[in-house]
């Protein structure tokens, strides 16, 4: 009866240890610490912090707090974190730290000085992005670098591989200069809504081509009496696109967006719009209640004539990027593949921000034009149109600007 017994003690204490631990796991999840000075347990918050790349410091009021990746229970209160790394510009945002929630941040730092690598050699002209983003069509102008680099001048199309690195031989050609056409004299090139083909452009003739091969486009045919019904049908066609993408929103707020915005770009998981707003609206929630907010991103559902923001679909948020005032003109915005960031082009000057408008960073300086800067598919590249030679201004091709 005494083995019994004391096995009934050992498993009893083994039982009430085991429940203990359990509920000390719980609490410590919330947030409960115990602070020795006062002698008591405490509730804080948690902050989790993460960057890309790894290893960056953490200051928060400017104390340095560790490293990334990192987590630390933090009284309730406002807090600046600031991350910096050897070669990488810094990165800061203000948050708010609440009793027993999480919050997260995840933060990408930009290189001081990205590595530039050419992609074309012989010179580019009118080169334009793929609606999908992972393929760009250019011309290839007949010039004495084309028998330099054995080259056929006309259309090419360029794929983006999977690991960001560009080269000739990912670009094939489509359709070449003949006798009586000369793409090097085409004002412009159309891609169709689907991808599946290019329109070129002349102050006199039009040519449908396809983007598949070079033997798809012989002989070459002009369309040009076709030009205005089927551009027509290609903005029908976008239309449907767009109409598909406000029925996943909940009316009315899908009413409003539609009625009151410019849409510009969407972001690859097809969560996020970055529009400007063609006049004054509240955007109401849809969500009820509201989600909590995640810390550190402040909402703005007031609309003002002109500015830009981002709506977030998944979790009906809707953030202040740009107010008009700071947007210059012939200014171009995209998505960039990780979603989180928006690509900003502009004459002389590439930069990126966070979809809440957060850290503004200028990653490239030099002789480009708003409409050849392009993001890369992998989100670690931008694709840039330029020259590297003061003397040769005439002279652009391709660049591969790396940002990891």
């Amino acid at each position: 009866m005494k083995i019994i017994h004391q096995r009934v003690i050992i498993a009893s204490f083994s039982l009430a240890l085991l429940i203990g631990l359990t509920i000390l796991s719980v609490k410590f999840l919330q947030g409960y610490r115990l602070d020795i000075n006062k002698k008591k347990i405490k509730l804080t918050g948690l902050l989790v912090v993460k960057s890309q790349p790894l290893a960056a410091q953490l200051y928060l009021n400017n104390k340095l707090s560790g490293a990334t990746d990192v987590s630390l229970s933090l009284p309730e209160g406002k807090y600046e974190v600031r991350l910096t790394r050897p070669g990488y510009q810094s990165w800061s945002k203000k948050i708010t730290i609440k009793d027993g929630l999480v919050t997260q941040v995840v933060a990408t730092l930009w290189p001081l000085s990205p590595d530039l690598s050419k992609i074309t050699y012989a010179g580019v002209l009118k080169p334009i992005l793929s609606p999908s983003g992972n393929e760009i069509a250019y011309i290839l102008p007949n010039s004495e670098a084309i028998n330099d680099w054995q080259l056929q001048p006309g259309v090419y199309i360029l794929s983006l591989s999977p690991r960001g690195i560009l080269s000739k031989k990912k670009s094939r050609l489509i359709a070449r200069n003949s006798s009586s056409v000369n793409f090097g004299e085409a004002k412009e090139l159309i891609w169709s809504p689907d991808g599946s083909k290019i329109m070129a452009v002349f102050a006199n003739q039009v040519f449908l081509l396809s983007t598949t091969s070079l033997p798809d486009n012989l002989p070459l045919l002009d369309i040009s009496y076709q030009k205005k019904s089927l551009l027509n049908l290609w903005k029908k066609q976008k239309e449907i696109q767009k109409k598909a993408l406000f029925e996943k929103i909940k009316k009315p707020l899908s009413s409003t967006l539609a009625e009151k915005i410019r849409l510009i770009d969407v972001s690859s998981d097809d969560n996020f719009l970055f529009y400007q707003a063609t006049g004054s609206a509240q955007l109401m929630p849809i969500i009820k209640p509201p989600l909590p907010d995640y810390g550190h991103l402040t909402e703005e559902r007031d609309l003002k004539k002109g500015s830009y923001y981002v709506y977030d679909i998944k979790n009906d948020k809707n953030y202040l990027v740009f107010s008009q005032k700071k947007v210059e003109e012939n200014t171009n915005f995209w998505w960039m593949a990780d979603s989180q960031h928006l690509l900003i082009a502009q004459k002389g000057r590439v930069s990126v921000v966070e979809y809440d408008g957060g850290n503004l960073t200028t990653v490239f300086t030099g002789t480009c034009e708003p409409d050849y800067i392009f993001p890369s598919p992998t989100g670690k590249d931008i694709i840039v149109l330029t020259s590297l030679n003061p003397t040769q201004t005439s002279f652009y091709n391709l660049y591969n600007l790396s940002l990891r």
